[in-house]
């Protein structure tokens, strides 16, 4: 579908406030668990990364650790983050393979 995202309610006001100030508002915890269906015709070393987009106050990046994986990952590790504003935040999963020397990127989904 389409749609918009109404803007919260520090940004509605005639002085904007500084996000950087906000108290967190959210706690969001996320367990990357595991990826299957992976088609690899070797084993790969796999990671997950985790980017949190939001306000200037609500931007993260975590990174899983690094699996052995042909068809089937299993990472399950937990991350949390602290959101100021999670109505306008978004969380960017992206699933890559390690070379020598750079991330091969595999797939990515936002939620």
């Amino acid at each position: 579908g389409c749609g918009y995202v109404k803007k919260p309610q520090y940004m509605l006001g005639k002085s904007i406030s500084d996000p950087n100030e906000m108290p967190k508002q959210a706690k969001v915890t996320v367990r990357v668990y595991s990826g299957k269906f992976l088609g690899f015709r070797k084993k790969k070393h796999c990671s997950v990364l985790l980017d949190m987009h939001g306000s200037s106050q609500d931007t993260y990046s975590e990174r899983s650790s690094t699996v052995d994986a042909k068809d089937c990952a299993v990472f399950d590790q937990e991350f949390t983050f602290l959101l100021a504003s999670p109505e306008i935040s978004v969380l960017l999963l992206t699933l890559v393979t390690e070379d020598t020397w750079k991330d091969n990127f595999v797939g990515q989904v936002a939620i």
